[in-house]
């Protein structure tokens, strides 16, 4: 698939950050997301994260991968949702084509009715298929 084959989806570029433990998978769903039209950037631990969330950056998504130990979870979440900025949890590996279509589907739902009248998100997205 082009990049220009998913304008329509994702139309200009579109910051989130992403959060797990293996550099190199990060790396990846980065690139991938990145091809498409999103701009990703990735963060390996809570230090990292907060030093992102208080620069001037506007994150759309959070997506906070399944690498991540269950137990970092909750507070990985925590900080995101405290910024406003929605999560969407990968619960297990992916192939690409899934990733972009996951993450596109999650922005779709974003930019409709998924924030409150402040703007601010009030819930967690989900894995496609997981309520």
């Amino acid at each position: 698939m082009q990049k220009d084959d998913w304008k329509g989806v994702c139309g200009e570029p579109r910051l989130l950050l992403m959060c797990g433990n293996d550099q190199i998978l990060l790396e990846v769903r980065c690139r991938i997301l990145q091809r498409v039209g999103y701009k990703a950037e990735s963060v390996t631990n809570a230090k990292e994260m907060l030093a992102r969330l208080e620069s001037d950056r506007r994150y759309g998504l959070f997506v906070l991968c399944h690498t991540v130990p269950v137990e970092r979870r909750d507070t990985l979440r925590t900080l995101a949702l405290r910024k406003g900025i929605p999560v969407y949890q990968i619960e297990r590996p992916l192939f690409p084509g899934d990733l972009i279509t996951d993450v596109s589907k999650q922005w779709r739902r974003l930019h409709g009715s998924s924030h409150d009248s402040s703007g601010r998100a009030d819930f967690e997205l989900r894995e496609r298929g997981r309520a």
